[in-house]
């Protein structure tokens, strides 16, 4: 049984699998199977719910970022006549393991995908001619990856798939854009953006599925996460960032231009109110210096009419309308549970028709 699983909240998960003589749980960093490693298991018997009757029954902590899609597996293999195997997991916000929701679960891959890239023969067929388009390439260079463009309904071919004059990145809900420069000896966040570094191209260029830095990729850079907010309802907003350590810098523009950013906070946990007009594009920008270990940022929101802060809407969320830039060479892969560069472009964008969204909490009987 193979599903993505989309994290509700960023934050420390554990995964639980309970089931009877050989069951185990296989997790990805991303949404491709090619990276999974067998995270807990069954060898023997773990009774309905019996979440902690071993201790290989549940994973290692595992960082999860909100609204990225990861791939799950279950493998199972049963000896008698009950057959169970379940999948549950805690979040940042529930202590107590329960079984992942049918909200969380989409039903991995498209029906007609023979070389199991998660892109549907036909399309690939009418834009290459083959079968043979690797899903993380991106030939149009708009900072969409075929496999993006393929969930979205684009042409892998043309930058503009309207023609309107804007980048398909820039259009799509729910991403970022995420700059890094490794090696930087700017004094502070704000520094670097006047310093000759600055001038330069990024190392990598990445798309991110929330308003949260993608994670850990090494030491001592310096990482620009930018774009635009378009806000669902006029009111007063209050902004907040979380996590975040060593040095940083969080704005907020007036409107779409970014020659009229405003400093909105150097501290994490400080509310500040904006007053924001539904529809309207503001361009939004977080500097993060990082010197040791970093701690990725995670910016957050107090929408109109409510009292609780929780992390920005993915839907108000558009990337630059600028081209992405190819990364020149591998950078040092993070641990299970980060997001490296490779991964780092996506989101839960929306379900092809074929694919079916919404099954039954994962409990499977075999």
């Amino acid at each position: 049984m193979r599903a993505w699983v989309v994290a509700p909240e960023s934050g420390d998960y554990r995964f639980f699998v309970t089931g009877e003589y050989r069951v185990e749980l296989f997790f990805s960093p991303d949404e491709g199977s090619l990276n999974k490693k067998r995270i807990c298991y069954v060898d023997g018997w773990a009774a309905y719910n019996d979440w902690f009757y071993k201790t290989h029954l549940k994973s290692a902590v595992i960082r999860l970022e909100a609204g990225q899609r990861y791939y799950l597996e279950v493998l199972a293999k049963s000896e008698g006549q009950r057959n169970l195997a379940q999948v549950g997991w805690t979040t940042p916000s529930q202590g107590t393991p329960s079984l992942i929701p049918s909200s969380q679960l989409i039903a991995f891959g498209a029906e007609d995908d023979a070389d199991d890239d998660l892109m549907a023969d036909a399309w690939e067929q009418e834009h290459f001619g083959n079968l043979e388009a690797p899903p993380q390439q991106d030939p149009d260079q708009d900072g969409l990856t075929n496999l993006q463009e393929f969930r979205n309904s684009l042409n892998p071919s043309l930058s503009d798939s309207d023609g309107n004059g804007r980048s398909d990145a820039g259009e799509v809900t729910g991403h970022l854009t995420y700059d890094v420069w490794l090696d930087q000896s700017s004094s502070t966040a704000q520094a670097f953006l006047n310093s000759p570094g600055y001038q330069q191209a990024p190392r990598l260029r990445l798309l991110v599925g929330s308003g949260n830095e993608p994670g850990t990729l090494q030491r001592n850079y310096i990482g620009i996460l930018r774009g635009y907010l378009v806000p669902a309802t006029t009111g007063t907003y209050k902004f907040e960032l979380r996590n975040a350590r060593d040095n940083f810098a969080l704005y907020l523009s007036t409107g779409e231009s970014p020659e009229n950013k405003q400093l909105l906070t150097t501290k994490t946990y400080q509310q500040i109110s904006r007053s924001l007009q539904a529809g309207q594009r503001y361009y939004v920008e977080l500097v993060h210096k990082t010197a040791e270990q970093p701690y990725p940022a995670q910016l957050y929101w107090v929408k109109p009419g409510t009292t609780s802060s929780v992390p920005v809407d993915p839907v108000a969320l558009r990337a630059l309308d600028q081209p992405g830039l190819p990364p020149q060479e591998p950078l040092p892969s993070p641990g299970l549970g980060r997001t490296s560069p490779s991964t780092a472009v996506g989101r839960p964008i929306p379900v092809p028709p074929n694919s079916k969204k919404g099954f039954s909490p994962w409990m499977w009987r075999h």
